[in-house]
């Protein structure tokens, strides 16, 4: 597939919301063919989102790390990404929340050691009542790892088990509502892991 006939095939306008979209003719070439075509570019992808970027002008990438990488080596990043943002949303939430709310233990509802155990990052040191727990869920995390696969779809992409689409009314099988979705949750991502990064270095400050 050469450059001029994806042009021809895929123009990029912006709708009346201001987002842009690639509008493509039938038959023609979205990014993710043209990646397979050998035509990757990254400033097509989702997650290009203003003020640093521009899709398919420009993306914003000061460390170079996307230099020349391939749709590959791109998906092994885009994965990453998406975990570590998913997993720094859960962190931040159980962060801020436990400075106002504590369950109690599910094998032990007459205790109250989770009340003892102190907040922030310290409630995963060692000797904590809490840190057996923590040592619970990455059992569960490791297992879920191991056995779920994101194969043949977008990168993160494990389904959508509790049906949240249909209740929003949300077209997952359309480009429009997974590019605006998939960017909400980098973006949304991006932002919570300079803030656990924040959280966790407040806390060693001023422990």
């Amino acid at each position: 597939v050469s450059q001029s006939t994806i042009g021809r095939m895929a123009v990029l306008e912006k709708d009346s919301l201001g987002r842009y979209r690639f509008q493509v003719d039938e038959g023609g070439v979205t990014p993710q063919t043209a990646a397979v075509a050998g035509n990757f570019d990254i400033s097509m992808q989702n997650g290009v989102c203003a003020p640093y970027g521009e899709p398919g002008v420009s993306y914003w990438d000061p460390a170079g790390l996307a230099s020349d990488i391939d749709a590959d080596t791109f998906r092994q990043y885009r994965k990453a990404e998406l975990k570590h943002g998913r997993i720094c949303m859960l962190g931040v939430l159980g962060l801020v929340a436990q400075h106002t709310w504590r369950f109690k233990p599910f094998f032990d509802q007459n205790t109250d050691n989770f009340q003892q155990s102190p907040s922030g990052i310290g409630a995963a040191a060692a000797g904590t009542p809490s840190a057996a727990y923590l040592g619970l869920l990455i059992l569960i995390a490791g297992y879920i790892e191991l056995n779920a696969s994101d194969d043949g779809r977008e990168p993160g992409d494990f389904g959508d088990p509790l049906r949240f689409g249909r209740v929003y009314g949300l077209d997952f099988d359309g480009n429009d509502d997974v590019a605006q979705w998939t960017n909400f949750e980098l973006n949304h991502g991006r932002l919570v892991m300079i803030g656990f990064l924040g959280v966790v270095m407040a806390e060693s400050a001023t422990v």
